[in-house]
């Protein structure tokens, strides 16, 4: 029986566009269509390991700006070298790249949804019980858990680099924003590695 729009809980199109448009989220759901069991059941469907493909070419750009942009951070906090361009550019193409893996792995997660559960299904349970099932399902650590270790960490590089470009290296307002913003990406992206994720859960 159809469950009333009113009372439904979610939607598979809200689940995916959660996935997009949600940083904590769709860097857990990364994460859980990177278990090699899922992997490769999901990579027998039709165009479904091209996007696996296209996911871990993206993977290995971004980790290779973040080693550039983790040089130039350093250089401007020590060295007190001002490389606002090159800054700006890494992190442009960082947050670029960011948003086509957000798309990738929606994509891969609508596959996912759709092989496991049925339209109603949705509307019965939430984003975080869904993230729930999976995390018991395949042994990973819960949507819930992974959020709150993300929150942490920003918000520790937050104070942390304001602290030191404003009072002990003290840098102009804008370098300081540029700063605080790289180390947030940096941050984030190491504390949603599945290296933190495998040895928390």
């Amino acid at each position: 029986m159809a469950i009333p729009i009113d009372q439904a809980v979610t939607s598979f199109e809200s689940l995916i566009s959660t996935i997009e448009k949600d940083g904590q989220t769709y860097y857990w759901f990364a994460y859980l269509i990177a278990q090699p069991a899922l992997r490769e059941r999901l990579s027998a469907e039709k165009g479904v390991e091209q996007s696996y493909r296209n996911l871990d070419s993206i993977v290995v750009k971004q980790r290779i700006l973040y080693i550039i942009l983790l040089f130039l951070f350093g250089a401007v906090v020590v060295s007190g070298l001002y490389i606002l361009a090159g800054i700006a550019v890494v992190l442009a193409a960082i947050v670029y790249m960011h948003f086509k893996k957000k798309k990738i792995v929606a994509d891969i997660c609508s596959c996912l949804f759709l092989q496991d559960f049925k339209e109603f299904f949705f509307a019965k349970k939430t984003l975080y019980q869904i993230g729930e099932f999976y995390g018991q399902e395949y042994k990973i650590l819960s949507l819930v858990d992974g959020i709150a270790i993300s929150d942490r960490a920003v918000w520790s590089a937050f104070i942390i680099t304001f602290f030191v470009t404003y009072f002990i290296y003290p840098l102009n307002p804008g370098y300081i924003f540029l700063c605080v913003i790289a180390s947030l990406y940096i941050v984030r992206a190491i504390a949603n590695t599945p290296f933190i994720y495998k040895h928390i859960k």
